[in-house]
Order: C-alpha cells, then sequence, then structure tokens
C-alpha cells in the first residue's frame, strides 16, 4: 500500500500534536486534507502541515476519495457522530480519548468500524510510554508475584491560576463530559486498566469542584476493583499545588514485588523504579551506593508519545494488523470513569458493566 492519507479534523493543540506525528513518518503519512469549525484555523494548518485541502465541515473532507484514515481531535461530545460518519465512508479511525461520552456511543462507534471493515483505534498514547510498556512486561513476567494494589495518581498544579474564558469547551459538562476524570484523569484510567490486565468489577469514587470556574469537577478519587481481586486507586486533581517530582505517576504492588513509574510521560524522558526477589540483573549499580538485591532502577530517554501512537495506527493499516488500543479498550475507559459519576452521585459503589 502507498503511504496513508490522512485527514484531521481539529486543530488544536491535539490536533497539532497528532500533525507532528504524521510528518515525523513521510514515507509511510501524508496529511491531505484538514477540518476545523474555524476556517481561518483549518487554512493555517492545512498551510503549516502540507495538506492539499482544507474545510469548515468535516463532512465535506470524509467525501474526500483519497483520504484513506481519519483523526478526530475535537471535543469530547463531538467523537462519536465524527467516528461513526468516518467508518461509514470507509476511513478507517483514530479518536482522541474518551472515545465517547456514553457506552451506546461507544458500541455505536464500534458496530460502524465492524461493518465497515475499517481500523479502529482510540487515543490512548500513554500505552506507547516506556516505562509503562515495560512494567506491563515486568507484571506479566510474574516479578511482582500476585497483584494486589495499583495506585494511579494526576496531582496537576497551576489550574487554579487559568480564569474562566481560558478553559473554553473544557469548563462546560455538555462539551466535556465531566471534569478532570473524563479529560486529564483519562490517562490515568486507562493506564490502571492496563496495568492490572484484568477486568474491572465495581468502582466507587468522590468527586468534588474545589477551586477552579468549571461546571465539571476538580478533584476525583476512585477506587476500582478488578476481577483478578486486584484494587485500583485513582486521585485525580486540577486543583493543587503538588511538590513532588512527578504530577502523573504509577505505583504497582504485589505480593512479590513493586514498582514505581515516572518522568515525562509524554514527551521527555521516563523512568521504571523496580524492586523483585525474582528480579534478574537488568541494569548496572549506581556508580556510588550499593545496588540494593532485587532492585533495579531504568531510564528511558525522551519519546514523544503522540507520535509513537501516530506511527502505530499507521502501521497497522499498512500491515493490516489490529491495533493495540482497540475499541473495546477505550469502551472500557469510559466505562470505569461512567461508573466512577454514578457512584458520585448516589454514594454507593457502581457495578460493571453498567446498564445505561
Amino acid at each position: 500500500m502507498k503511504a496513508v492519507n490522512v485527514g484531521i479534523i481539529g486543530t488544536g493543540g491535539i490536533g497539532r500534536g497528532h500533525a507532528r506525528g504524521y510528518r515525523s513518518i513521510p514515507g509511510k503519512a501524508v496529511i491531505a486534507a484538514v477540518a476545523d469549525i474555524e476556517a481561518s484555523r483549518a487554512e493555517k494548518a492545512a498551510r503549516e502541515w502540507g495538506a492539499s485541502a482544507w474545510f469548515e465541515d468535516y463532512r465535506k473532507l470524509l467525501r474526500q476519495g483519497d483520504v484513506d484514515a481519519v483523526d478526530i481531535c475535537t471535543p469530547h461530545n463531538l467523537h462519536a457522530g465524527m467516528a461513526v460518519d468516518a467508518a461509514e465512508a470507509g476511513k478507517h479511525v483514530l479518536v482522541e480519548k474518551p472515545m465517547a461520552l456514553t457506552m451506546k456511543d461507544c458500541d455505536a462507534i464500534m458496530r460502524a468500524a465492524r461493518k465497515a471493515g475499517v481500523k479502529l483505534m482510540v487515543g490512548h498514547e500513554q500505552v506507547f510510554c516506556p516505562a509503562h510498556v515495560h512494567a506491563r512486561r515486568f507484571i506479566d513476567q510474574g516479578y511482582l508475584g500476585k497483584l494486589v494494589l495499583i495506585k494511579a495518581q494526576l496531582t496537576s498544579g497551576g489550574a487554579t491560576d487559568r480564569p474562566r474564558e481560558d478553559w473554553g469547551w473544557r469548563g462546560v459538562l455538555e462539551t466535556m463530559g465531566g471534569g478532570v476524570l473524563i479529560d486529564s484523569g483519562v490517562h490515568r484510567v486507562y493506564t490502571l486498566l492496563y496495568l492490572a490486565a484484568s477486568q474491572a468489577e465495581t468502582v466507587f469514587a468522590y468527586t468534588e469542584r474545589q477551586a477552579l470556574p468549571i461546571e465539571g469537577e476538580d478533584v476525583a478519587v476512585a477506587m476500582v476493583r478488578f476481577k483478578n481481586r486486584a484494587i485500583g486507586l485513582l486521585p485525580c486533581s486540577w486543583a493543587t499545588r503538588y511538590v513532588g517530582r512527578d504530577y502523573e505517576k504509577t505505583e504497582v504492588f504485589g505480593t512479590e514485588g513493586s514498582l514505581l513509574t515516572g518522568g515525562d510521560l509524554y514527551f521527555g524522558p521516563s523512568d521504571l523504579e523496580i524492586m523483585s526477589d525474582r528480579l534478574p540483573n537488568l541494569v548496572e549499580p549506581p556508580a556510588r551506593g550499593v545496588h540494593p538485591k532485587g532492585r533495579s532502577r531504568l531510564f528511558f530517554p525522551a519519546v514523544d508519545t503522540f507520535a509513537e501512537e501516530i506511527k502505530h495506527f499507521v502501521d497497522c493499516i499498512l500491515e493490516d494488523r489490529e491495533p493495540r488500543i482497540t475499541g473495546e479498550d477505550g469502551k472500557a475507559t469510559v466505562e470505569v470513569i461512567l461508573g466512577a459519576y454514578a457512584s458520585a452521585k448516589t454514594g454507593k459503589p457502581a457495578k460493571l458493566p453498567l446498564q445505561e
């Protein structure tokens, strides 16, 4: 197959990140068209990204015969309709997180993709972070023994300084679908599911709006019980001034070991520290101090996880294989978040799968 011709819908920050990924693999992908509801932004993006066509109406982009795949980088409430339309137009689909705002819409996207025979991938880019890839590998190899507890934390600082107008569609429940949990926190949810490698059974949560001028929550804490009996903990907040080294980090505890990931999980270097008596010698002891038995810290060079996500999507099209992050993965993530919101309203655990 020739290089994949891609149409990008939405030219905001995420759209620019995805465009960077496609432009990093010129022999495999070409940005053929761009769509944005603001004509000036669409035209500017097309010029910068080398696209030959731009549109205000994404449906006109879908009618472009030379577009093989569509990348949806729009507000949350638009994902489902655009993804279904793209699949029905015969385009492969990459849809940003969260996949949709309801379970019904997640099912509609998957149904449309299956019927059309096109690839469907959800934008869970932290799965491509080297620290997370190695963490899952160590868990699968049994270095931690039986999983007991997984903590995926988001404690982002600085948002309390942002005025209401800076939040745009993210400050409105109708377009956002919630607050911190469904936006930044979604990364923590799918990372939790990825490392647990088990289906979530129940979720219990508290949500609060403490400090920010938005309609959704700026603080959320959820607990997830998995079929393998592991417990997941999800503390997420935009209303904090965090003094730690990493505002997004993951800790996994098992009966025979534990691990911690940190660093920049999007663009910069990341690291993983693991302790296990089952652990072979993974790295050389540090220059100073004693290398404790069964403990290693691995450092990974900077990786643009958005670009890695894009490369994977394009390779799946070119090589006719299923993406690592499927529609089912996207749906499972949305289900945990919706379960957390339901629990926060009722004060009771929400059982999964949800009955909408």
